[in-house]
C-alpha cells in the first residue's frame, strides 16, 4: 500500500495508469512555490531531455497531442480524438480552444511543423526524435485534422505522442532551438517570465487563456539541491511543495505539519546483468541470473528499507503500467534454491560480482544497495556496489563501454514516457543501440506486441511477454519505484502525473 506508513490528511487517492493524484480541497488563487532538486541545463527546449528536472519546467509551458488517462491509455490533450485509418495511419482531430501564448493558432499546421522538424537530421538526434522515429509522414487533412503515417503498425503511437510538445511554429523557426529554449512559447497553463539565473527562482505567470487554465496566479520553481533544505523551506513557508524527498525527510516534514505524499514513478528498480557478446561471465547462464533473484528478500527490502511504501516486483512493468501481468509473481526469497541453481550451473565456490550504481535518484536507493549486497553474501556471492556519478553511468550506458570488471549496473525498467512495457524493455533488448542483453526471441515478441493493433490480442501477448522476461531474468528485479512529496497545509488540489505536480489543478490559500 502506498500510504501504509504515513499519517496524511484525509484525501481522495487515485492511481491512474502510472499517474498518482491526491486531491486536497479548494482554496483561493495565489503564487504557487515549488522546491525542486535542480534546474534543466537545456532550459525549456522540449525535445532534448526527458527527466523530472526538465519536465518540471516543460509541463508548465507545453502540451502534447495526448496525455495518459486513468487506465494508463492516452486521453485527449491538444487532440480531442483519434482513430486508426489503416494499420499504419491515424487521424487526430484537434481541439479548437487552444492557442499559443504568443497568439499563434494551434492548428494542424503547427502540428505538422513540429513533426517535420523532429524528422529533420537535427530533430531526429533528440530524445523526442527517438520517440517518433517510426513516423514517416504527417499531413494536415484540414485546419483541425492531422493524419500521421508510420512505417510499421504502432499500437502505442498515441502513448508516444504524449511526450511530444507542440511548439508555436513561427516562434520556433524565427528563434531557433537555443533561443526558443530561453523564451519558450506553448499552450500550457503557465508562461515563463524569468529564468532566475541569479536568484535560483524560475518564475511563471498564469496563462488563463490556456485550455487548461490554472488556479494559481503564478508559479515559482525554487532550487534547493539538498532534500533537507527543501523540507526546511516548506516548513518556513518559503515554498508550498517540496519534491524529490528521501525517506529520512518524512518525520521532519510531518512533525512540522506538512503532508507527505508518495506517488508511483512508473518504473521498477532493477540491477541489469551484463551478457555482452564476447564477454565471459557466469551471468550468461539463466540459472545464475535466477539464483540472484531468489537470493534477494524483496518483501524485507520493502518493509525495512522502504517503510512498506512500495511493492516487490518480478517483472518489467509496475502495477499501473500497460503490460503488467498480475499472475507473474516476484521471485520468492529462497536462499536454498539460489544455492541449488548455482550448483547446477557448475558454481561450487563463492565468487564476486561488481555492480555500478547511482544513488540519490529514488527514496531509499542507497540503503537498498547495501542490503542487497548483504543478502547476496548469504548465498556465497560477494557483491561490490561501486557508486559512480550519473554522468559517468549515462556515458557508459549510451556507449555500451563499461569497465571490464563491471558485471551489472543499476537500470530501472522505466516505462516513461508511454506508460507501456515497451519503453521499459527496449534497453533490455537487441533494439538497444549498445545492447548488454540481446535475446532475439524476446525482441521478436516485443515487435509483435508493438505491431498488434487488436487490443484483446495485444493484452494476451503482453501477458506472455511479462512471463518470458521474468523467466529470462535479465536483471535482479527489486521493487516498484516511487517519489515523495511534502505538501503544505494551505495547498489544495495537489496532484502528481508522471512524477511532476499537475500545476494547473493546485491552488494556495495564503
Amino acid at each position: 500500500m502506498w500510504l501504509s506508513t504515513l499519517t496524511l490528511r484525509p484525501i481522495q487517492w487515485l492511481c491512474l495508469g502510472g499517474l498518482a493524484f491526491a486531491y486536497l480541497g479548494a482554496a483561493d488563487a495565489a503564487e504557487l512555490r515549488v522546491g525542486v532538486k535542480g534546474f534543466p541545463v537545456t532550459f525549456a527546449n522540449p525535445y532534448v531531455a526527458a527527466n523530472p528536472t526538465s519536465d518540471a519546467v516543460l509541463r508548465a509551458v507545453f502540451d502534447g497531442l495526448t496525455r495518459l488517462d486513468a487506465n494508463g491509455s492516452p486521453a485527449p490533450a491538444l487532440a480531442l480524438s483519434w482513430q486508426t485509418l489503416t494499420p499504419t495511419s491515424w487521424r487526430f482531430k484537434l481541439r479548437r480552444d487552444a492557442v499559443f501564448s504568443n497568439g499563434e493558432p494551434m492548428n494542424a499546421n503547427a502540428v505538422t511543423a513540429t513533426f517535420s522538424w523532429l524528422q529533420s537530421p537535427e530533430g531526429a538526434r533528440t530524445a523526442a526524435g527517438h520517440y517518433v522515429r517510426g513516423i514517416v509522414k504527417t499531413e494536415a487533412e484540414d485546419p483541425y485534422s492531422v493524419i500521421i503515417h508510420t512505417a510499421q503498425p504502432d499500437a502505442i503511437l498515441p502513448n508516444r505522442l504524449s511526450a511530444i510538445a507542440i511548439v508555436a511554429p513561427s516562434a520556433w523557426r524565427g528563434l531557433g532551438p537555443d533561443t526558443f529554449a530561453q523564451t519558450p512559447v506553448g499552450t500550457g497553463a503557465f508562461t515563463l517570465e524569468d529564468w532566475g539565473s541569479a536568484s535560483g527562482r524560475i518564475s511563471f505567470k498564469a496563462n488563463f487563456d490556456s485550455w487548461r487554465a490554472p488556479k494559481a496566479d503564478s508559479l515559482v520553481l525554487i532550487n534547493f539541491p539538498d532534500a533537507a533544505a527543501r523540507v526546511q523551506a516548506l516548513l518556513s513557508g518559503r515554498i508550498h511543495i517540496a519534491s524529490n524527498l528521501d525517506l529520512e525527510n518524512i518525520e521532519a516534514a510531518q512533525s512540522g505539519g506538512a503532508f507527505v505524499t508518495p506517488a508511483p514513478a512508473m518504473s521498477v528498480a532493477a540491477i541489469a546483468l551484463r551478457q555482452d557478446v564476447g564477454r565471459a561471465s557466469p551471468l550468461k547462464d539463466v540459472r545464475v541470473r535466477q539464483a540472484l533473484n531468489y537470493a534477494i528478500d524483496k518483501p524485507q527490502l520493502n518493509a525495512e528499507v522502504l517503510r512498506g511504501l512500495s511493492e516487490p516486483s518480478g517483472q518489467a512493468a509496475g502495477r499501473w503500467t500497460s503490460g503488467h501481468n498480475p499472475n507473474v509473481r516476484p521471485y520468492p526469497y529462497d536462499p536454498d534454491q539460489a544455492k541449488a541453481l548455482l550448483f547446477e550451473a557448475g558454481i561450487v565456490t563463492s565468487f564476486g560480482l561488481r555492480f555500478d550504481v547511482v544513488t540519490d535518484q529514488m527514496p531509499g536507493d542507497a540503503a537498498m544497495m547495501s542490503a542487497i549486497a548483504a543478502q547476496l553474501a548469504g548465498v556465497g556471492i560477494e557483491a561490490h556496489m561501486r557508486e559512480i556519478s550519473y554522468g559517468r553511468w549515462l556515458e557508459s550506458f549510451a556507449s555500451g563501454i563499461w569497465p571490464n570488471d563491471t558485471d551489472g549496473f543499476i537500470l530501472a525498467f522505466n516505462s516513461m514516457p508511454t506508460n507501456d512495457i515497451q519503453s521499459a524493455l527496449e534497453p533490455y533488448s537487441c533494439i538497444n543501440p549498445a545492447p548488454f542483453f540481446c535475446d532475439e526471441t524476446l525482441t521478436a515478441e516485443m515487435t509483435a506486441v508493438n505491431e498488434e493493433m487488436d487490443f484483446s490480442r495485444r493484452l494476451e501477448l503482453l501477458d506472455d511477454l511479462a512471463q518470458k522476461v521474468h523467466d529470462l531474468a535479465p536483471a535482479i528485479f527489486l521493487t516498484e519505484q516511487f517519489d515523495l512529496f511534502a505538501v503544505s497545509r494551505n495547498v489544495s488540489g495537489f496532484a502528481v502525473a508522471g512524477r511532476i505536480p499537475v500545476y494547473e489543478s493546485i491552488s494556495v490559500d495564503e
